[in-house]
């Protein structure tokens, strides 16, 4: 999930908001503006309704907020990294670097979020009886409402809803096979989604056009998700057990640590198709440059730039063992967030592995039907 805009940072981990957030911020701002509040208040003034909608609303995504850092909360605790946690239309997604290495880790993660929904739903409704038929008492009131509702939600057995982890746990525990208790609780959540389609297109012929399309649209992100699932499981199984050095390009494009960024250009990268270049210094890699670090430049200066001036030192460089686990070398150049890495074996530059290099091996496994 995109982050467009930065909050800052808890424990580490990144909060952001997604742009699609703001459109559901405004819709419920504007039903509490112009439903709960009016409801509850007749004679207030249009000013005070919607500073409390706003309120309310700030509220409500706060829960969802540590909702997610229930689940982000419990996945540290494990050992698991976070790579952020965004707010966005359906709610929030807090975006783990791996998967859980067992069922109770994946049990613990995944019940952690409508636990703390519970909880506030609880502390909210003690809010709204202490405070009852106040401002404080009817907007505590329907948090507490909303976020047992989020709880409730969250444990339908499908995937990715908390639900469907929970199930996946389950399964996982009983069957003692990870890969095929996320088939299951993927499938699950496309059975799920397909249950919010038809309940979504019923209520629309009933009259109820926006509650409806909204199931459905839930519906859709449901299904899409549970459909990414099934295949990232399908692409661990296989390519589980197989190393870095099965799958690495064992050529590359190398350059001299004095060429011109303009001949880098004009006579490598435009005449074959090259998108990085190891940069060396006689027999000595000095570093790796890719098309990005040439296009920061400004190309009347690629004539006199040279590639060691703009290159990632080789200290920087990510790169993976040859004997290395391929899931996991994968891992590491996702959380560096980079495209290629050198494949080093005896301190030896033996290779280079790429994304498209991984994508052409799944292709011709496919095509073998391996």
């Amino acid at each position: 999930m995109q982050t467009d805009i930065k909050l800052g940072k808890v424990w580490g981990i990144p909060i952001g908001i997604n742009n699609s957030w703001f459109i559901i911020f405004a819709l419920l701002t504007w039903s509490l503006a112009t439903g709960l509040f009016p409801d509850a208040f007749p004679h207030e003034s249009g000013l005070i309704y919607l500073l409390l909608a706003v309120f309310t609303s700030v509220l409500f995504f706060g829960s969802v907020l540590l909702h997610e850092l229930g689940h982000a909360y419990m996945a540290l605790r494990s050992k698991i990294n976070v790579r952020g946690i965004t707010l966005f239309i359906f709610g929030g997604i807090a975006q783990l670097e791996q998967d859980s290495r067992t069922s109770g880790e994946e049990f613990r993660i995944a019940i952690a979020g409508p636990l703390v929904s519970l909880a506030l739903a609880a502390l909210f409704g003690l809010m709204g009886w202490i405070s009852d038929g106040t401002y404080l008492g009817v907007l505590a009131s329907w948090l507490a409402g909303v976020n047992l509702s989020l709880a409730l939600f969250n444990m339908i057995p499908g995937y990715p809803l908390d639900g469907g982890r929970v199930l996946k746990a389950a399964v996982w525990q009983f069957t003692g096979d990870g890969r095929r208790a996320t088939r299951i609780a993927a499938t699950s959540g496309r059975w799920v989604a397909y249950g919010f389609f038809a309940l979504g297109g019923w209520i629309m012929l009933t009259g109820g056009l926006l509650n409806g399309l909204w199931l459905i649209l839930i519906g859709w992100f449901l299904q899409n998700a549970a459909r990414m699932t099934e295949a990232q499981s399908q692409v661990e199984q296989t390519l589980g057990g197989v190393r870095v050095a099965d799958v690495m390009a064992r050529t590359w494009a190398g350059i001299s640590a004095y060429t011109p960024l303009r001949y880098v250009v004009d006579s490598v990268a435009l005449r074959t198709g090259e998108r990085f270049f190891l940069v060396r210094d006689d027999e000595r890699f000095e570093g790796l440059l890719t098309l990005r670090d040439i296009a920061s430049v400004p190309q009347q200066h690629w004539s006199r730039t040279l590639a060691q001036e703009i290159m990632i030192p080789w200290r920087d460089v990510v790169h993976v063992d040859a004997d290395a686990d391929l899931l996991e070398a994968l891992r590491q150049m996702e959380r560096a967030q980079v495209e290629q890495a050198p494949v080093v074996e005896a301190e030896q530059v033996v290779g280079v592995l790429t994304r498209e290099s991984v994508l052409r091996y799944l292709r011709l496994r496919g095509e073998l039907r391996m």
